[in-house]
């Protein structure tokens, strides 16, 4: 049927925007009021319901919020895929489109789809696998399902050829009564930077952005005075740019060879853009050598240091990427279904240069090798204005919506955004249909992916994080666990410690114990510790800190993952403890629950122990006044004297589990 150029039978008309934003009202109020009779804080909560049943939620009680999958407020993803409407309309169209195209290449490709994700799951292609007659059959059957819902530049601005096809997803996502569909008239013809007008604020997709960078931009960003009264400026550039100054510049030529940018004498430059004309600073790092010597850099731009132009800016919407606690929930929920699952992961290639910029701020994003040279102007996105990366999350959040709707509730997909990396989580025995529709709905799109570094299986290292879909384990990745235990292991040689490198060491920290949670309780000495002392300064480590870095660098060395899987039997409690705090009187206590024959608790042949303190035995408890204040480190203290106390003789015997149960 594709073929002859006849539409499937698109069955029932997709729903209106009307009925799906009452039907998410609805959907909404119930949430709230459900939460609200638990005590729980109102959180995000979805903007559209894609499912039966609750979304997906992390954490728990007043810290409780919404599955964040990369992709916002209205992303199917935040559904289970078996809880996910069936697909309906033109998403039904295109579904069987991809099903049909997939069936025949899993026919005519050698070793079919499977020999195809083997060769994705090695790295070992350079451009795409697919097929370009079916993926230009593909998108021209696309185009003609989505023809009555096609998206327009914005009037009196011309559409600006680019990477992706962005008017195409545009009615896509008309067609899939996506509420961001109207905003891809702005990417055709170029998006705003920021300077001097409002960006946009989309709470049907994004929560509201409240915390910024740099402290003015609150009060100077968008349509402010200031940012009326802004005028260009020219920096030098930085010692990177001017080391690796011939790849640097080989690098820029590149970019304008590809229409990325103009390049201008600096007199014609300033003739043509005025005093808005802004050179800002560059530099260099190095990316990589090659086996001829040739060298490869990212090139850096900084539109904040003297230039100022990022304090103009003011992003409203907050881009939200997963964290280890949204990878934990999808593991744990991927390892309850009893399904083998398969991943798959995509990488965009100049994510943020796919982005158009409206003409009228080219010259707010340029940059020079010499003074006098030539003046390159950035016509895309540039890493380095804030804006830039909020205008490709959105873009890519959209990518995802409209990839997730493509595949369906028909085949069990997951997938994860974090900034420009896909992960994508199939289970079996449909993942390779799910893993490679997804990311043939990208060709089709023509967005530009790194095919090298493509990778996927059962075990692999996402973001820095490694996970293994067999033994359900979440860690980090082994260069992040190196760096890690060679920073710990300086530190405690020095037994010094520069206050500005520590608190550089703990935010990476953070990242690497959000994945091993066992270990992160005793990041807090070390920040209060930091806490202690102004930035810059060399101080030397304290015994609390030379024991808590030992202990953290001993335990990353004997294992850098935590298994994510949920206990389906928990075992009986071996110990319980409680510390009491009420004005004046404190005091901690616990048992050891003796069970007979029978498993039931004997209270008479149960051992415990009961201690008061007072200010003169434990001075710590009675420094802030209340000792209620201190009730966390006093039930630390009742777990440790009951496990040094009542350690019953079977939690020592090899491969024993229990619990200690705090009350």
């Amino acid at each position: 049927k594709l073929r002859d150029g006849m539409l499937p039978q698109t069955g029932q008309a997709a729903p209106s925007d009307q009925s799906i934003r009452r039907a998410a009202a609805d959907q909404r109020a119930t949430w709230k009021h459900d939460r609200q009779k638990k005590g729980m804080a109102d959180r995000q909560l979805p903007t559209q319901v894609h499912g039966s049943g609750s979304p997906l939620m992390v954490g728990h009680a007043e810290r409780k919020r919404l599955l964040s999958d990369g992709a916002g407020l209205c992303s199917p993803g935040l559904w289970p895929p078996e809880h996910r409407f069936a697909p309906t309309g033109p998403a039904l169209a295109i579904h069987e489109a991809f099903d049909y195209e997939l069936s025949d290449l899993d026919a005519t490709h050698p070793g079919g789809c499977q020999a195809l994700l083997d060769q994705l799951w090695s790295g070992g292609l350079s451009q795409s696998p697919f097929p370009e007659e079916a993926t230009d059959r593909l998108r021209g059957y696309i185009a003609s399902v989505t023809s009555s819902f096609q998206v327009h530049p914005l009037p009196g601005r011309p559409h600006v050829k680019q990477p992706i096809d962005v008017l195409l997803l545009g009615a896509i996502l008309k067609s899939f009564n996506d509420p961001d569909w109207e905003v891809m008239s702005s990417y055709s013809s170029g998006v705003p930077m920021g300077v001097g007008v409002d960006l946009p604020r989309t709470p049907m997709v994004f929560p509201e952005k409240v915390r910024w960078s740099l402290p003015e931009q609150p009060t100077w960003g968008g349509d402010s005075v200031e940012a009326q009264k802004y005028v260009g400026r020219s920096r030098q550039n930085y010692k990177g740019a001017q080391e690796f100054k011939a790849e640097v510049e080989k690098e820029l030529r590149e970019q304008g060879a590809k229409g990325q940018l103009i390049i201008l004498p600096e007199a014609e430059a300033r003739a043509r853009f005025g005093p808005r004309l802004t050179i800002a600073s560059l530099n260099a790092l190095q990316k990589d050598v090659a086996e001829d010597g040739t060298v490869t850099v990212r090139v850096l731009h900084d539109g904040t240091t003297g230039v100022d132009t990022n304090k103009f800016i003011l992003v409203r919407d907050a881009c939200l990427y997963p964290l280890a606690p949204d990878i934990k929930m999808v593991m744990r929920y991927q390892s309850s279904s009893g399904q083998r699952y398969w991943a798959l992961l995509v990488d965009v290639s100049g994510a943020h240069r796919t982005i158009q910029v409206r003409e009228e701020d080219w010259p707010l994003q340029a940059c020079q090798l010499v003074p006098g040279g030539d003046v390159f102007v950035n016509c895309v996105g540039t890493f380095g204005i804030s804006s830039a990366a909020y205008w490709w999350g959105r873009l890519a959040a959209a990518l995802h919506r409209a990839g997730l709707t493509v595949v369906s509730a028909r085949w069990a997909l997951w997938a994860l955004l974090f900034a420009d990396d896909w992960l994508l989580a199939a289970a079996e025995p449909h993942h390779r249909k799910a893993l490679l529709c997804f990311l043939w709905f990208l060709v089709v799109l023509r967005v530009p992916l790194s095919w090298h570094k493509t990778k996927g299986g059962a075990t692999f290292v996402w973001v820095g994080y490694e996970l293994c879909l067999r033994g359900w384990t979440l860690g980090i990745a082994a260069s992040r666990a190196d760096w890690a235990i060679t920073w710990m292991s300086r530190t405690l040689a020095s037994k010094r410690a520069d206050t500005s490198e520590l608190r550089e060491a703990l935010g990476r920290l953070v990242f690497v114990y959000g994945a091993l949670v066992w270990d992160r309780p005793f990041l807090a000495p070390l920040f209060s510790f930091l806490g202690l002392h102004r930035p810059g300064v060399v101080r030397k480590l304290p015994l609390y800190v030379v024991i808590v870095l030992t202990w953290l660098r001993d335990r990353l060395r004997a294992r850098r993952a935590h298994p994510v899987r949920t206990r389906r039997v928990i075992e009986r409690a071996l110990l319980r403890v409680d510390a009491k705090a009420e004005g004046m009187a404190v005091a901690v206590g616990g048992w050891c629950p003796h069970h007979d024959a029978h498993g039931n608790v004997d209270i008479g042949r149960s051992r415990w122990f009961s201690l008061s303190l007072t200010e003169a035995t434990a001075p710590w408890a009675f420094v802030r006044g209340t000792p209620a204040r201190a009730i966390s480190t006093l039930e630390l203290l009742a777990t440790t004297i009951g496990l040094v106390v009542l350690t019953p003789a079977e939690l020592s015997e090899p491969g024993a589990a229990g619990t200690v149960m705090v009350t």
